[in-house]
């Protein structure tokens, strides 16, 4: 039985898999689900958009000089602020309370994926972390690094990769 479960999102097509199947684990766990979104330190530019001084900064992941903001799902967010990650974050943490799941969104500043992820879920003291595979294989995983490898191999917790093309749990059902 899991108590707190973190997803760990970005932008691409998977994200609203992985935010789907943790919500789903979640919901029968009667888990606290976070949403955690990291900004690379190359993205900094970005961040003057999110005006994160609306959201509470919190302690989580500090060991890793990240630095993390909380968003709850009552957050009175500025309308002007026009956000594709915010924006994802509050719909999906809309949707989570429609389903009577406790979340919250992180949005975190920090270096390196994996350890990032790794960190706040140690500091959160998370049962499960959920996060994507995009597919890469061999040379290209080799290259180029694989987060959810380095996250399975570092995790203080249990791990759950969800595929590209993986479907939800009602799509599965007969």
């Amino acid at each position: 039985m899991f108590h707190k479960i973190v997803a760990a999102v970005d932008l691409s097509p998977v994200s609203d898999s992985i935010v789907e199947r943790a919500l789903f684990l979640a919901k029968v766990s009667h888990a606290q689900l976070a949403l955690f979104y990291l900004f690379s330190l190359e993205e900094e530019s970005n961040l003057e958009a999110l005006k994160l001084n609306t959201l509470e900064e919190c302690s989580y992941g500090q060991g890793e000089g990240m630095k993390c903001y909380r968003g709850h799902p009552t957050a009175d967010i500025p309308s002007a602020v026009d956000s594709l990650p915010l924006n994802f974050l509050q719909t999906h943490i809309k949707h989570a309370s429609v389903e009577h799941v406790n979340a919250e969104f992180y949005i975190c500043v920090g270096n390196q994926a994996g350890s990032s992820i790794c960190a706040f879920a140690q500091d959160w003291q998370a049962d499960l972390i959920v996060l994507g595979h995009r597919g890469r294989s061999g040379l290209a995983e080799l290259l180029l690094g694989s987060v959810s490898n380095y996250v399975v191999h570092h995790a203080p917790c249990s791990v759950h990769i969800v595929n590209r093309q993986a479907k939800s749990p009602a799509e599965r059902s007969p």
